[in-house]
């Protein structure tokens, strides 16, 4: 217990000190910890003994943690050329590595670099340094709460073949905690920062990514499953892997993203 919590408290030191950091700390910060996520799950599949692929994926990271310094255009073109590379290592290596097994590399790539170059992305953003904060906020608070909500009144299984300890209760009190964690930053911005947040839109926003909060957990779940592990890593020790901690953002981070992009949160 008491390495979970000194694991925790180096952790949040480190992500203040990265948060409150100029944007090319911040891409840094990013691309350390996305290609320790590849690693980790490229583990799991054992596409980490192939060295070529890891340096892929290590400059998918890159591209994609440093993508808000280019245009558009130029993340497409590299996202085709990855695609290409993909076509011709199947090529030569059809007989030892099928579509499928290709299918999985790309598809993990993606997701995990995506994901994560979206925090750099909401930075950007006008209003982008309180906006940076909420997928940490709506992810972290739905853990939080879905563990406490599932330890004291959890009774039905949510997805038992998938998460065990996960129930329905859980689930819920999880989506009441990424809203309550919302609102304690929405009281922070008004006193700390005289800033005006929609109570309406932040409460939709937090249901919502509470919602695919929990479904990235449960999308990192499967692959630990699929594959016969308990955590991805201990580089965190009491917290396993950067994945065990961080699954949570897969789909919350794109997801707020998006929504602060497409309504006025803020002003």
């Amino acid at each position: 217990m008491l390495k979970r919590v000194v694991s925790a408290l180096v952790g949040l030191v480190l992500f203040f000190i990265v948060m409150f950091s100029e944007k090319s700390v911040l891409s840094i910060a990013i691309l350390i910890v996305t290609s320790i996520a590849l690693f980790e799950v490229y583990r799991a599949y054992h596409f980490h003994k192939i060295r070529i692929l890891l340096f892929l994926g290590l400059l998918v990271a890159l591209a994609f943690s440093f993508g808000n310094y280019f245009e558009g255009l130029t993340i497409m073109a590299f996202a085709f050329g990855f695609l290409i590379l993909m076509v011709l290592f199947l090529l030569a290596r059809h007989e030892s590595f099928s579509t499928k097994d290709i299918g999985t590399y790309v598809f993990v790539t993606l997701v995990i670099t995506f994901a994560f170059s979206n925090i750099a992305y909401l930075k950007r953003l006008p209003n982008g340094p309180f906006y940076v904060w909420l997928p940490f906020i709506v992810a972290w608070c739905t853990d939080s709460a879905a563990y406490f909500a599932g330890r004291f009144f959890g009774r039905h299984k949510l997805c038992e073949k998938i998460s065990p300890k996960k129930t329905i209760e859980g689930a819920l009190g999880g989506i009441a905690g990424s809203v309550a964690g919302l609102f304690i930053y929405q009281a922070v911005l008004w006193f700390g920062f005289q800033t005006v947040v929609n109570p309406w839109l932040l409460t939709a926003m937090g249901i919502v990514g509470s919602v695919t909060s929990q479904m990235g957990d449960l999308f990192a779940s499967i692959i630990k499953r699929e594959n016969g592990i308990k955590d991805f890593g201990h580089i965190m020790p009491g917290h396993g892997g950067i994945m065990d901690r961080f699954d949570s953002l897969l789909l919350t981070t794109p997801f707020v993203f998006l929504f602060v992009s497409m309504f006025p949160l803020i002003g």
